[in-house]
């Protein structure tokens, strides 16, 4: 008997139509919870096409009971919908938003493997499992969905989250790669170029991993951590000339920072800059 459906349907019609839907809109939905979603949306399926009942239909019908806060209920509606119509990034955000309210674990990574999948998939919903999954240490999973988000909103911040979930778990090539994407992706990211430079440096290529500190405090000049870095990796290179320059800049920002006089005392000795050398060794005799 698919009477009360069709009231149902008629009235809520009525009610999308309506600027005043109110009293329609309620009558409607409380005949479709005296039915039970699972009825009507059975008998919804099988009714003749030419009553024009749709996806976007049965979509509004879920939202509505998603945010009369029913998520059980909203849930039963839409997994009887996907039954019958592919999930698209825009359904699969609200399940798991209902199935997060819920604290229902399992739903939530049902869900959100689905999106992976979906027709116009959600960058920020998945952006925001990976989150959810980093937080509870899971930091291979979280890489594969910040990965993914990063792809589908080109977003540089997901790249690079996705190389820290990386390090976490000592994965530095796949680290390295994420860094690289997000330089690829945003050329003003400062911490994916140190991140990277860093990664450089452990695997002895001290010359990739300048060139990319060199550009990270082009973006942020007044860096002290990144000058301290680049003065003692020239130093150590025994490129006292432009050890010297980075160490001065570090001295000028940081007077009482011992090690730069020690650089800038030992370039200058090296360097036979005679003067320079006698006022550093002043200065470092009296720290």
């Amino acid at each position: 008997n698919t009477a009360p459906l069709m009231k149902a349907f008629d009235y809520y019609i009525r009610a999308r139509e309506s600027l005043k839907a109110t009293e329609v809109d309620s009558r409607a939905f409380a005949i479709e919870m005296d039915m039970g979603v699972n009825q009507i949306n059975e008998l919804a399926y099988n009714l003749d096409s030419n009553l024009l009942l749709t996806k976007n239909y049965f979509y509004n019908i879920g939202v509505d009971i998603y945010n009369n806060e029913k998520w059980q209920e909203a849930l039963t509606h839409f997994e009887m919908m996907i039954k019958h119509y592919p999930p698209d990034g825009q359904l699969l955000s609200i399940m798991i938003f209902a199935s997060e309210n819920l604290n229902d674990s399992r739903r939530f990574n049902k869900y959100v493997n689905m999106m992976l999948k979906a027709d116009n998939p959600d960058g920020g919903i998945i952006g925001y499992a990976a989150e959810k999954y980093f937080s509870q240490k899971k930091y291979s999973k979280s890489a594969q969905y910040f990965l993914k988000a990063g792809e589908i909103n080109e977003n540089p911040v997901y790249y690079y989250n996705a190389g820290v979930c990386y390090e976490r778990i000592k994965q530095t090539d796949k680290a390295l790669e994420a860094f690289n994407k997000t330089i690829q992706t945003d050329p003003t990211h400062v911490d994916a170029h140190i991140s990277a430079a860093k990664i450089y440096d452990k695997q002895g290529n001290l010359e990739t991993a300048l060139q990319l500190m060199r550009k990270a405090l082009k973006l942020v000049p007044d860096d002290l951590e990144n000058l301290s870095w680049i003065s003692t990796a020239l130093y150590k290179q025994k490129k006292c000339e432009e050890a010297l320059k980075y160490a001065k800049r570090w001295f000028n920002m940081d007077p009482g920072e011992k090690d730069a006089v020690i650089i800038l005392y030992q370039c200058s000795k090296t360097l036979g800059k005679s003067e320079d050398e006698m006022k550093y060794a002043e200065i470092l005799e009296r720290m």
